[in-house]
């Protein structure tokens, strides 16, 4: 006679693929991850890989470029290239909602530079799902701040939650955000805001 364990790993294995299909949706959404922890550290996030083609960046640009890309996450950093009288910063980006969530941001050190007496001031919002509206700025009496190689203002991060592609990019309309770059005095900055084919992928 079979043992009752023999009987267990039987009807281990013959239901094992149905389980398989089932819990499949499952483990797709715990790979979306939560919250702001974009360590990697949830193995079920390492089975989805990123990558980001990034602009080239040239002096008197602002570009984003991939700062990490750890098990299933993409951040990005909006970066500066020989820009100066640097004050307030607003612009808003795009990305395929479908295949990336928008987790949240960290703060740069462009707008840091020198100690201001009074943090600067940091508003970054999904306004709409695949669409990030940012402004930044420092404040009076601190003065505006130079970049004379580059460095960076924030990193956007997301979390891959779906295979497939499209791009991460600068708004560049007028509309919901103009994208610029003004001085202590309000003064537009000459910057300009620069996308490649910025594709970002799931694989």
């Amino acid at each position: 006679m079979k043992s009752p364990a023999f009987h267990s790993h039987v009807l281990l294995a013959r239901w094992l693929p149905v389980l398989s299909v089932a819990l499949l949706p499952v483990l797709m959404l715990a790979c979306k991850g939560g919250g702001d922890d974009d360590s990697g550290s949830d193995p079920l996030s390492c089975m989805l890989n990123t990558s980001f083609d990034a602009p080239s960046h040239a002096t008197g640009t602002v570009t984003l470029q991939t700062y990490s890309n750890p098990c299933g996450a993409l951040n990005l950093n909006v970066t500066f290239t020989g820009i100066s009288n640097i004050f307030t910063v607003g612009f808003d980006a795009t990305y395929p909602s479908g295949t990336f969530s928008f987790i949240g941001y960290t703060e740069g050190p462009l707008l840091k530079q020198g100690s201001p007496s009074t943090p600067p001031y940091f508003s970054v919002t999904e306004t709409s799902p695949g669409r990030i509206a940012v402004f930044v700025s420092r404040f009076s009496p601190d003065g505006s701040v130079d970049v004379t190689g580059e460095t960076f203002l924030l990193t956007l991060r997301f979390r891959a939650v779906m295979i497939g592609q499209g791009p991460i990019t600068f708004d560049l309309s007028t509309t919901p955000v103009q994208e610029q770059v003004l001085d202590e005095n309000g003064a537009l900055v000459p910057a300009t805001f620069v996308n490649g084919s910025n594709a970002a992928r799931v694989f």
